[in-house]
């Protein structure tokens, strides 16, 4: 197996990861305490949705790769 080969076999899992991210961390946030105000809730969802598009991002740039 050539250098190559071993990396892109390593790094094959990483979008998997990146994705299934994408749907734990979120549902792990509101596990933890849901919102109890309409204010709270917007700032999590915000925060969810941006978390969940950088992962998603970060899933499809491994999946390229």
């Amino acid at each position: 197996m050539t250098a190559a080969a071993a990396l892109r076999r390593r790094l094959s899992s990483y979008w998997r990861m990146e994705i299934a991210g994408a749907v734990l961390v979120p549902a792990i946030a509101l596990w933890f305490g849901f919102p109890q105000d309409a204010i709270a809730a917007a700032t999590l969802g915000v925060a969810i949705l941006a978390v969940s598009l950088l992962l998603v991002i970060g899933g499809l740039y491994w999946r390229g790769r």
